[in-house]
């Protein structure tokens, strides 16, 4: 039991303090989180959510990392061993998500390191993607606040270049719909615009300033040895081209909206609130 009695599940310690790295999926999050892991001493866990345990992300034996936290910290980043990681998984119902987390993060502390939280914001924010009905605020942040210290940022994308992406890509797209789509969208960009936030699209235009506004929005120091080590880097959950060296950070045309989405858009309320929060133009 030397896990239980050495970690988290002891009493809080906010002197430890975790940064929430919040995104939606098909924003770009995977580069600019790839970028950001290669800072010094940065521990980043990818695509982290409460509920890891029962989404269902995957049925292979690779489902543990690439939803787990304990896990990826375990095998990424070397901070548990195996007969650790053992008990937890054994006790997993039995410990919250904030005591993991905590236990990572204490983990980290001693050695000096940063833990960055990529949080799996879509499973939250966008209805039918993982839950028809979700809650619309960040689950992550309201189960870590009240045991850890929490600095938190965010990234963002073009709201119809987010939808177009989804319909690509998400395993249940035929569950989207663009109103949906918009009202978590808006709630997504006013969590964001508390936080603080960096966009894509000025990332791929400028990805220095941009990831020098990241790391301090998340107290993080900026290290401008990331471009020797970024494409290198392969500890990630996302996309998997994004992931794959040989990468080109680089600006890419808006996707292609039909008529009727383009319309729908600019009608929508949420929409516009959304591109008025973070400083897009109208559409």
């Amino acid at each position: 039991m030397a896990f239980l009695k050495i970690e988290r599940m002891r009493t809080p310690n906010r002197e430890n303090r975790v940064r929430l790295l919040h995104q939606l999926g098909r924003s770009g999050g995977t580069i600019i989180s790839k970028c950001l892991a290669v800072m010094k001493d940065v521990v980043l866990l990818s695509e982290i959510h409460p509920d890891w345990r029962r989404l269902g992300y995957r049925t292979d034996k690779q489902a543990d990392m690439w939803c787990s936290p304990i896990h990826q910290a375990s095998r990424w980043y070397g901070l548990f061993d195996a007969a650790e990681v053992d008990e937890v998984m054994r006790r997993d119902d039995h410990l919250a998500f904030s005591d993991i987390i905590g236990s990572i993060a204490d983990r980290c502390a001693r050695q000096n390191r940063i833990l960055v939280i990529r949080v799996f914001d879509t499973v939250d924010f966008l209805p039918g993607a993982y839950l028809a009905s979700p809650p619309f605020r960040s689950t992550t942040t309201l189960e870590l606040e009240r045991e850890l210290s929490l600095i938190e940022a965010s990234t963002v994308r073009h709201p119809a270049d987010v939808w177009a992406s989804n319909l690509q890509f998400v395993p249940h797209k035929e569950r989207l719909n663009p109103d949906g789509h918009l009202t978590g969208y808006r709630a997504f960009a006013e969590l964001a615009h508390k936080t603080g936030f960096v966009r894509y699209e000025d990332f791929t235009a400028d990805p220095e300033e941009s990831l020098a506004t990241l790391c301090r929005l998340l107290r993080i120091p900026y290290d401008h040895g990331w471009r020797e080590r970024w494409q290198s880097y392969d500890r990630l959950t996302g996309d998997p081209v994004a992931i794959a060296p040989g990468y080109e950070i680089r600006p890419h045309p808006p996707k292609y909206l039909s008529t009727q989405d383009v319309e729908l858009f600019r009608e929508n309320h949420d929409c516009r609130r959304a591109l008025e929060l973070l400083g897009y133009d109208p559409m």
